[in-house]
């Protein structure tokens, strides 16, 4: 199932690439696929491109999720806020310090997977940050393409 979550986009995508496409060839089918393995408010995104054909309705599904889960930015970003804003771990808590080992890796491998140094980011002042996180949802918003 995929709720939105940014940080599942691109094994979302994957499972559609290698599971549910080369199963069937039909647009329609593969646009049903899609809205049956979704929840929440991404369900009701996808569901609206029902109403249209159904070759132009999956095209529309894919660049709707692309355009708001699966941005390198946005990936980038819940990646880091899930290794950032994860509870501090107590000293003698070697289960969640294992848990939180595992994550930064992941995280890490993800990372360089989408071809995205957020570390050369945090490097900046704060208020230099803000600015280009400003800037950064600017180019993915209004100008639709990948932030470089």
């Amino acid at each position: 199932m995929f709720p939105g979550d940014p940080v599942k986009y691109s094994d979302f995508v994957r499972a559609l690439e290698n599971l549910i496409e080369p199963k069937t060839r039909s647009p329609n089918s593969r646009l049903y696929s899609i809205i049956q393995y979704i929840s929440g408010e991404v369900k009701e995104l996808m569901q609206s491109c029902l109403s249209t054909d159904p070759q132009e309705g999956y095209k529309t599904a894919r660049a709707l999720l692309k355009d708001t889960y699966g941005q390198s930015y946005k990936m980038a970003t819940a990646l880091v806020d899930q290794v950032t804003k994860s509870p501090q771990i107590k000293a003698d808590d070697c289960p969640a310090l294992l848990r939180y080992s595992v994550l930064v890796s992941s995280c890490k491998n993800s990372l360089k997977e989408i071809g995205f140094l957020q570390s050369i980011i945090g490097r900046l002042p704060i208020w230099l940050r803000q600015r280009w996180r400003e800037r950064a949802d600017h180019i993915t918003e209004y100008l639709k393409r990948e932030v470089t």
